[in-house]
């Protein structure tokens, strides 16, 4: 078995959807995360937005994205034979495109529909 060569992010980032194993000192247990790297957008007007994260799959990730500290350490996972490259199945959630959500059913009519007009609604159709 080798050794995983370990490159400091403070060196280095792997390229944008890339699967990696990380190690962030300090994190909760002292084992590696697969995760994939997401480039902040310079332009954009949110701080949060214009730094790079993590985008972890696992558990005590709870989740969240981790912005990327000059301390985390990466290295890249061989991928098997007879696949191009590891699938990025992270959800992507994008203020400008929202995920795609299937139609909902149409509403209900509202309880008071059958119910006869009342003087205020004669009044406002006049």
């Amino acid at each position: 078995m080798s050794t995983a060569d370990w490159v400091a992010a403070s060196s280095e980032l792997p390229d944008e959807g890339e699967t990696v194993l990380l190690h962030i000192p300090g994190f909760l247990l002292p084992r590696p995360l697969i995760a994939t790297l997401r480039r902040g957008d310079p332009t954009h007007d949110g701080e949060w937005y214009r730094r790079d994260h993590w985008h972890c799959a696992a558990i005590l990730a709870i989740g969240s994205p981790q912005v990327v500290q000059p301390d985390h350490v990466w290295c890249r996972i061989p991928t098997p034979s007879g696949v191009d490259a590891w699938a990025d199945t992270r959800m992507r959630f994008d203020a400008a495109t929202p995920p795609e959500s299937p139609p909902l059913a149409p509403a209900p009519p509202p309880a008071h529909q059958h119910r006869q007009p009342t003087l205020f609604d004669q009044m406002e159709a006049v």
